[in-house]
């Protein structure tokens, strides 16, 4: 997603990092606009590192953008089961961030729980909160 390179800036497994064509796109209408730049990329991509194999496994993707990566010759896999599975075993990593961020979640509803008051609007409760979880 755009100014997101944070997510993996430290993973020593990433060595690029670059802005989604797709982001919303469904949501927007705009799949017909944007599957083809998305296409050429990704086929791009797999050309110069896959070696010799344009092969992808896609967690989610609409009809459009897999109809635009076919068209281009690779071979699309939808592998969103395969993902969730692996997804649903945690790591010790994980569980270490799940809690840190159930910790600040408990947090900032503990503090908007205390300045709920008359006169309080739900903007200064979600300021509350968001300050609380970013804290």
């Amino acid at each position: 997603y755009p100014q997101s390179y944070h997510v993996s800036m430290v993973l020593d497994t990433i060595g690029e990092a670059r802005p989604s064509k797709l982001v919303w796109s469904s949501v927007s209408g705009r799949d017909d606009e944007t599957a083809g730049p998305f296409a050429d990329e990704i086929t791009e991509l797999l050309k110069k590192h896959g070696g010799g194999s344009i092969k992808l496994g896609l967690d989610r993707c609409s009809h459009l953008q897999a109809l635009a990566l076919e068209k281009r010759g690779c071979e699309v896999k939808d592998c969103q089961g395969e993902i969730l599975a692996v997804r649903a075993v945690k790591t010790p990593e994980e569980v270490k961030c799940l809690q840190a961020s159930m910790a600040g979640a408990e947090a900032a509803v503990a503090a908007v729980r205390e300045a709920i008051k008359p006169g309080v609007s739900e903007n200064e409760l979600f300021a509350i909160m968001y300050h609380e979880v970013i804290r």
